[in-house]
């Protein structure tokens, strides 16, 4: 996480330097870097901490959504058993009519 962090500084002191040789004026400059200062301070408070339970809440989800996907997968098998027999209950009832009315 470190690396991240320290890759991430370069960019921001190569945008100042761009920033600080541009013609805009100084107030504009001033309150983007402090914009980027404030932005880099809020994403140096996220610690691993944070990390570690975003990560065991997505994993704790993902077990949660593979058990429901078997569950769905297992009722979708139940359903067509289901409809497979209706309908042949459905062909028995009708060839049973024919046998009756033409009988």
């Amino acid at each position: 996480m470190k690396k991240k962090q320290n890759e991430e500084k370069p960019g921001y002191i190569a945008w100042k330097e761009n920033a600080s040789s541009s013609s805009s004026g100084s107030n504009d400059e001033e309150e983007e870097n402090l914009y980027l200062m404030a932005n880099e301070e809020v994403d140096s408070n996220v610690g691993a901490s944070d990390f570690d339970q975003l990560l065991d809440a997505f994993n704790e989800m993902h077990e949660e959504v593979q058990k429901l996907s078997l569950a769905n997968n297992f009722l979708k098998g139940k359903l067509r058993w289901h409809v497979d027999k209706i309908t042949s209950i459905k062909k028995k009832l009708l060839d049973l009519k024919k046998e009756n009315g033409s009988s």
